[in-house]
C-alpha cells in the first residue's frame, strides 16, 4: 500500500536523479560540467541557495551512485528536511545508513494544504510522488498531479510522449530543472498553465 503524508505549508521543493558521484551521468545526460566534482558542488550550492533550513524537500530518487559514506557527505551539506522517494540506485540495504533523511517511501500520496488548490478536494492539493512515471494514478481526473524522475527528461522532451506531459505530470529530474530544486508554487504555476489544454483533452 502506498504511504500517505499531509503537509500544512507550501515551503516544499522537489528534485530527483541528482546522481552525485556518478561520472558517467555527465556524458549520459550531457550535463554541462567538466568534472563530477564541479557537478556535485554546483548541485549542492544551487540547492542551498534555493532551500531554507526550515523548508521541505522531496528527493525522488537516485541521490548518488556511491557508498552510504559518500552519500552522507553530500546529505550533510544540504538544507531542509529531506524525504526520499526510493529510486532504483538507492539500495534498500543502505537507506537506513543515510543521514538527514526524515523518511523514505517507495511511493507517496502527498496532500498539501492549499486554499487555492485546483484539486477538487477543495483546500488540499493531491500529489502522487513516484520515482518512475505512472501512466494512470490516483485522483488523476480530480486535478491530482503526478511527479516523477528516473527518465532524466528523455520522455518529457520526446514528441512521442507529448500527449502524456500535457497532463498534470512533471519530471523533476535535475537536468531538466536547472540542477536546482523546484518549488511547489513553481510546479503549481506550470500545472495551472496546462489547465485549458487539459479541459480540451478531457484527461
Amino acid at each position: 500500500m502506498k504511504a500517505s503524508l499531509k503537509l500544512d505549508h507550501h515551503n516544499i521543493h522537489f528534485i530527483g536523479c541528482t546522481h552525485h558521484g556518478h561520472t558517467s551521468v555527465l556524458k549520459f545526460d550531457n550535463r554541462p560540467f567538466a568534472t563530477i566534482k564541479e557537478h556535485d558542488e554546483t548541485l549542492i550550492n544551487n540547492w542551498n541557495n534555493k532551500v531554507k533550513k526550515t523548508d521541505i524537500v522531496f528527493h525522488l530518487g537516485d541521490i548518488s551512485f556511491k557508498s552510504p559514506k559518500f552519500t552522507n557527505s553530500i546529505l550533510e551539506q544540504l538544507n531542509g528536511e529531506i524525504y526520499l522517494i526510493k529510486g532504483n540506485h538507492d539500495r534498500e540495504k543502505d537507506i537506513n545508513k543515510l543521514v538527514n533523511i526524515k523518511e523514505c517511501f517507495n511511493g507517496l500520496d502527498l496532500y498539501v494544504e492549499d486554499e487555492t488548490a485546483d484539486d477538487k478536494l477543495g483546500i488540499k492539493q493531491h500529489i502522487v510522488l513516484n520515482h518512475y512515471p505512472v501512466l494512470s494514478w490516483n485522483r488523476q481526473t480530480y486535478s491530482s498531479w503526478m511527479i516523477h524522475s528516473h527518465s532524466h527528461q528523455k520522455l518529457s522532451r520526446s514528441p512521442e510522449y507529448d500527449w502524456f506531459y500535457k497532463r498534470r505530470v512533471f519530471d523533476v529530474g535535475c537536468n531538466g530543472i536547472d540542477y536546482t530544486p523546484i518549488s511547489y508554487q513553481e510546479i503549481k504555476d506550470i500545472m495551472l498553465a496546462k489547465k485549458a489544454q487539459l479541459l480540451n483533452l478531457n484527461v
